[in-house]
């Protein structure tokens, strides 16, 4: 048995009290004992803050509307006035952009309609305001749609006669942008990449589906058991993929905050698919992080679960280790073919502890291959 959960001193090296205050205002659960922690931290009275780490920090993990309203919220006198009007100012941008994208999300939900094209919204403001409960409290960019992969060349010619132009292509994905109106979309046709297999049909997500209110208009996005696979499958491939380490806090705040929304989540429900996807450990590791984080609420069964799987928490140190720190030597070097190979030794070695079953893994080690001779001509 693991010793999970771990401290916060223990899961992130040089753990600083800016890092304390940043965690502590991103909590989903914002209750009178964090509260207290909040304006402990933020008074300087155990440690002085340095304000403009923690702003340059919160925008680098992409969490300034928590961190701005719950700072409000706690009427912290000690914060330079140039640094809180620097937080207001960008979390009101924010609010308009995900205002605009709302709007532009519903144009294109009411287009794909029209042209008889199945899309599911999904990402940005559907998080937003789902696992939120406000579209002004999530960073977003860009506009995520999935649809049915004999789909995909329908809507790409759709989004091009909208005046869309495709801006990039990856597997299973492609981006457009539009010029005029200044909206990027992502059009998904996978829940993952073919180098990241999961089972996770479009018809089976497509029949789950649930409503939401998305700016006072109902539509349907993906249920929420759904969703909480989809979170920790991506959190896993980006932490997998990025370095093994965890990109930005926000992928982790938005597990911790639809567990803390999502109050008639269906647990059991949840485990039984993930492991029907052969996703358990997965979906453990993302459960993990966010209960290690940011004490998301979790079922007793789950914590032991995690507690009987010390891989969970070796994985944790990992990701956690450049948190709030520079990345490892080891990539910041120039790409050259060794650190290329390297790099992906320690991608295969993490992708190997991440899944259970030996096909996973054969069919990652397959694609690995196909890329080598690729790799040593560059």
């Amino acid at each position: 048995m693991s010793s999970y959960p771990l401290s916060l001193s223990a899961l992130i090296p040089n753990f600083r009290p800016e890092a304390a205050l940043l965690l502590a205002c991103i909590r989903p659960d914002q209750n009178e004992e964090t509260r207290a922690e909040i304006q402990h931290l933020a008074s300087g009275a155990s440690s002085p803050i340095d304000w403009y780490y923690l702003l340059h920090t919160a925008e680098k993990h992409r969490v300034i509307p928590s961190l701005y309203r719950n700072l409000s919220s706690a009427q912290i006198a000690t914060i330079p006035t140039e640094i809180y009007q620097d937080f207001r100012r960008r979390f009101f941008k924010n609010a308009q952009r995900n205002l605009r994208l709302t709007q532009e999300l519903l144009h294109l939900l009411d287009f794909f309609e029209a042209q008889t094209i199945s899309a599911i919204p999904y990402k940005g403001m559907i998080l937003a305001a789902s696992a939120y409960g406000k579209i002004s409290l999530r960073q977003v960019w860009d506009i995520d749609f999935l649809v049915h992969e004999k789909d995909v060349v329908k809507s790409r010619t759709a989004l091009i006669a909208d005046g869309f132009r495709v801006t990039e292509s990856f597997d299973r994905e492609q981006s457009f942008f539009h010029d005029e109106r200044e909206v990027e979309v992502d059009l998904h046709w996978g829940v993952t990449p073919f180098y990241f297999p999961v089972n996770l049909s479009f018809d089976r997500l497509w029949n789950n589906r649930q409503k939401i209110s998305l700016n006072a208009t109902s539509i349907k996005s993906f249920s929420n058991e759904d969703l909480l696979l989809i979170l920790c499958i991506q959190i896993a491939k980006d932490c997998w993929e990025r370095r093994q380490h965890i990109e930005n806090l926000a992928k982790v705040c938005d597990i911790a905050s639809l567990i803390y929304t999502a109050k008639d989540l269906n647990w059991d429900k949840v485990l039984s698919q993930a492991n029907e996807l052969n996703i358990h450990r997965i979906v453990l590791f993302g459960l993990c992080l966010a209960h290690s984080l940011l004490e998301a609420d979790l079922p007793e069964q789950i914590i032991f679960q995690i507690q009987d799987t010390p891989t969970l928490t070796a994985l944790s140190k990992q990701v956690c280790r450049h948190l709030f720190g520079e990345y490892d030597e080891d990539f910041s070097d120039p790409r050259t073919r060794y650190s290329d190979i390297r790099a992906r030794t320690r991608q295969l070695i993490f992708y190997f502890r991440l899944r259970e079953r030996r096909a996973e893994r054969f069919q990652h080690v397959y694609q690995i291959i196909k890329t080598i001779p690729e790799i040593l001509s560059s």
